[in-house]
């Protein structure tokens, strides 16, 4: 049986009212001061955070984690600029403690070296009313990498090409694997290899629709028949191949 694998990236974004220090407070539990602005946000009553580290390529010349974060946010001066990408992962469950903080550490070191930028980290015992096999880490990664001066520079634009997010993924897979044992291997599956046919992401006025009518939307109607058409060809394919055997 193999191991439950979760990788999802978030922006984050001013459009979206993100401030980079509010949110690694949060997701460190600590205190932390905008050197910009004086302002402090202080989460350090925040618990549940089992491990936190920052970590940066050798040639950076950031002090402390409140100087890397006051030269991202200073970095961006448009009011809707994404400051930041954010990698929320799901971590073994069954690992002792110990390697899930290996696991993350060397993880984010990678993360380091594929994208030259500052990558922040924190690992997340679950709620205690939620699973809790639901342990889980943010990453996050300036938007932009660390230049040979030691401070940030250009915009990561290697994050925004097609298929980067999957070569994330096969990233984690080959770190994480390297400590759980064979059965536990982790594999990232998109549905169609799991069997199930792709998910649909269904319009506002769709919506709108179904819940002022209680009725199926014309969108979902067509997803429900799209379904059965291709349960209908994967019966047949799994038919025709039981014929051959």
């Amino acid at each position: 049986m193999s191991g439950y694998a979760y990788l999802r990236i978030n922006a984050l974004s001013r459009a979206k009212g993100h401030n980079l220090f509010a949110a690694l407070a949060y997701r460190l539990g600590q205190c932390l001061v905008d050197l910009n602005t004086g302002v402090s946000y202080d989460y350090s009553r925040k618990g549940g955070v089992l491990y936190r580290d920052y970590f940066l390529p050798k040639k950076a010349k950031y002090d402390s984690l409140e100087e890397l974060l006051t030269d991202a946010e200073r970095s961006e001066t448009r009011i809707n600029s994404r400051i930041g990408r954010e990698l929320v992962v799901g971590v073994p469950f069954d690992l002792k403690k110990d390697d899930q903080i290996k696991l993350v550490r060397e993880f984010s070191w990678k993360l380091v070296e594929r994208y030259r930028c500052g990558v922040i980290t924190a690992l997340q015992e679950p709620c205690w009313t939620s699973d809790q096999r639901n342990i889980h880490a943010y990453i996050i990664l300036t938007e932009r990498e660390i230049n040979e001066d030691g401070h940030l520079g250009a915009k990561i634009r290697q994050l925004d090409k097609k298929g980067e997010v999957d070569e994330i993924k096969k990233l984690w897979e080959e770190v994480a694997n390297k400590y759980l044992h064979e059965e536990r291997q982790i594999k990232f599956e998109s549905n169609l290899e799991k069997g199930k046919y792709p998910s649909k992401h269904f319009s506002r006025a769709a919506w709108h629709i179904e819940r002022r009518t209680g009725q199926k939307s014309f969108e979902r109607q067509r997803y429900d028949e799209e379904i059965a058409e291709w349960q209908e060809e994967v019966a047949r394919i799994k038919a025709e191949a039981k014929v051959q055997e």
